[in-house]
């Protein structure tokens, strides 16, 4: 596990402290749970995002045939 340092104000810390404490964990913990929350959401996002464009492909029946082709080409301009 990686650690990082945080710069926050006194009296946040105080009050996330207190509250950790209510919660029985550890304001570390609550950083953690709060990143990890962050993390897994736009990973959430990603997938639907990449589910929803697979959807719309086969519902417009979209298809590439095989096609490859190379940067060179793609950017191809006359």
């Amino acid at each position: 596990m990686a650690n990082i340092t945080l710069a926050i104000d006194a009296e946040t810390v105080k009050k996330v402290r207190k509250l950790a404490l209510e919660r029985d964990t550890t304001l570390s913990a609550m950083v953690r749970d709060f990143l990890e929350h962050v993390a897994q959401e736009q990973s959430a996002r990603h997938e639907q995002a990449v589910a929803g464009l697979r959807e719309r492909m086969v519902r417009h029946r979209v298809r590439s045939g095989g096609a490859r082709w190379t940067r060179d080409e793609l950017h191809d301009r006359p």
